[in-house]
């Protein structure tokens, strides 16, 4: 998202406070009340009882439509600010989104989630008053096993279904080396479910259009298989996915950095993978589930292609986490305005979030695998 200005946003008021109730759903996380409402203009904040232990809070805001919402400001019981979006405060970052927002509490190492009441304010480009409904997850135990569950769904693949992928060679070869790159941070992939879409539904995204995403991630609220993982990541592995420049495909995208965890169902809810080319190119397909799934958890890129990161007002090519490296501007020996893997190599062309990775770019933080530990699908 790009703002012309900083006052062109319009304050959101959410008068409710959020604080945690006794039912533990699912397994790892408590889930909050869903008080609905309409939401007003002015600068009220939405308070968050955060409990005693918690290691992190995601809010999860729905209702957006074409919207963008962004949180203005959040602030610590003990009055630290570590988002500000007016004074480019950044410890806590986040970004704007329609259709679904989430805002994750800590997503960097740095921030210490304190136990009480957080404030967060937000604004919206929207020109009329919002119905929201906010959704609040915290953590409350710290993720030993540091494992992550996974549901894999198969959208209609000719070469590879749900059955067949349980035992094939190399789509095992891939998820192997997608848990390879995570055990950097000691994740391990816990209970892995094989979905495979219905015709039905699946004829409907193939290819995917990018325009469709939504529509697709929406099926992870349907009850395609009766033991789906509430608590997992939903990944869906298309045929094609067709989208930006004409005759270019992409090859993977993200429901959002982060994407609302341990909420199915949602046109945000999950990652998708273009498997044109399995089962040719293996180490490909690895790095964009990587890649992908590492924007759901939390993680943005270390630096963009032109060193334009996330907004026109002044934030600059990098991620908040102090132990990213950041591609200078002046490694773009060529003048294209383009920092290349190359060009990066001696900062984060390595890393498995440079804006566009090669294939030998497996290299992961420890701060990185913190914030991804924090996610509430991490248990």
């Amino acid at each position: 998202m790009r703002h012309k200005t900083k006052t062109l946003a319009v304050l959101l008021a959410a008068a409710w406070a959020l604080s945690a109730c006794g039912e533990d759903v699912p397994a790892n996380t408590i889930n909050l009340d869903k008080p609905e409402g309409t939401v007003q203009t002015g600068g009220e904040e939405l308070v968050v009882q955060v409990p005693a232990g918690a290691e992190s809070v995601a809010l999860v805001v729905q209702g957006l439509g074409s919207n963008l919402l962004l949180a203005d400001k959040i602030t610590s019981p003990s009055g630290k600010v570590v988002f500000d979006f007016q004074k480019d405060i950044l410890d806590n970052l986040t970004r704007a989104d329609d259709e679904v927002y989430t805002l994750v509490i800590p997503n960097n190492p740095d921030v210490v989630l304190e136990e009480g009441d957080w404030k967060v304010t937000f604004f919206t480009d929207a020109n009329a008053e919002l119905s929201l409904q906010v959704q609040g997850i915290f953590k409350t135990e710290v993720a030993s096993a540091k494992a992550m569950d996974l549901n894999l769904y198969f959208v209609g693949l000719d070469d590879l279904s749900a059955e067949a992928a349980k035992t094939d060679e190399t789509f095992q070869s891939i998820l192997d080396g997608v848990e390879e790159i995570y055990g950097q941070a000691g994740i391990s992939f816990g209970d892995v479910k094989f979905i495979e879409v219905p015709a039905g539904d699946a004829e409907r995204f193939d290819p995917l259009q990018d325009t469709d995403l939504g529509d697709l991630f929406e099926l992870s609220g349907k009850d395609l298989d009766a033991e789906t993982n509430a608590q997992a990541l939903n990944l869906f592995f298309v045929s094609d996915i067709e989208g930006g420049d004409a005759g270019f495909s992409l090859l993977g995208l993200s429901g959002g950095v982060p994407g609302p965890p341990t909420v199915n169902g949602t046109k945000k809810s999950g990652v998708v993978v273009n498997m044109a080319d399995f089962p040719g190119e293996p180490d490909l397909i690895k790095l964009i589930m990587a890649h992908e799934a590492g924007h759901y958890l939390g993680l943005y890129h270390t630096t963009e292609r032109n060193g334009a990161a996330l907004n026109a007002d002044g934030i600059t090519g990098a991620d908040h986490l102090s132990d990213t490296k950041t591609c200078p501007d002046s490694a773009n020996t060529d003048g294209n305005d383009f920092l290349s893997v190359s060009e990066c190599a001696d900062f984060d062309g390595g890393n498995i979030m440079f804006f566009s990775p090669a294939n030998d770019s497996t290299a992961m933080t420890s701060k990185q695998g913190k914030v991804m530990i924090a996610n509430p699908i991490v248990r």
